[in-house]
């Protein structure tokens, strides 16, 4: 099927073909690993923007919101392009993300109090006990169980 889309191009996947996957292997624990790492650097970029947002200075929280858009736009073509870089740039994408949806939670907790935590604790509550539930290998991807997800 041809895609306009340039991560669809055929030398992507030519590239992922020709890896050496003995030396970049992936684990459970190594993902566990990092998406521990990149969810603290999220949350200190999402802290600095709430921050603003608890002094009161929703024009910082606008400015730190627009910012991380920009630079999180820019970072995601980057990366889509040169994914050699991607452990170099994912914590600076990591933290212009926190910044933009802290900012965006900002502005609903303004209209709406109490709202973000329910969902800022729902989300986070839900992350971990997939992560503990895979690392543990209490739940594992099946073929039934891919499934069923890809169905949901």
């Amino acid at each position: 099927m041809r895609s306009s889309n340039p991560l669809q191009r055929d030398s992507v996947y030519e590239n992922a073909r020709s890896l050496d996957l003995t030396s970049h292997s992936m684990s459970v624990l190594g993902t566990a690993n990092k998406l521990f790492f990149l969810s603290l650097v999220m949350i200190a970029g999402a802290l600095l923007t709430y921050y603003q947002f608890s002094l009161g200075h929703m024009d910082y929280v606008n400015m730190l919101m627009t910012g991380g858009i920009i630079a999180g736009f820019i970072l995601a073509i980057i990366l889509a392009f040169k994914p050699d870089a991607t452990p170099y740039l994912s914590p600076l994408y990591a933290l212009s993300q926190g910044a933009v949806i802290s900012g965006a939670s900002c502005f609903f907790e303004a209209r709406y109090p109490g709202i973000v935590i329910q969902a800022m604790s729902l989300t986070m509550l839900t992350v971990l006990v997939m992560a503990v539930l895979f690392s543990t290998k209490l739940l594992q991807a099946t073929k039934k169980f891919k499934a069923t997800i890809f169905a949901a």
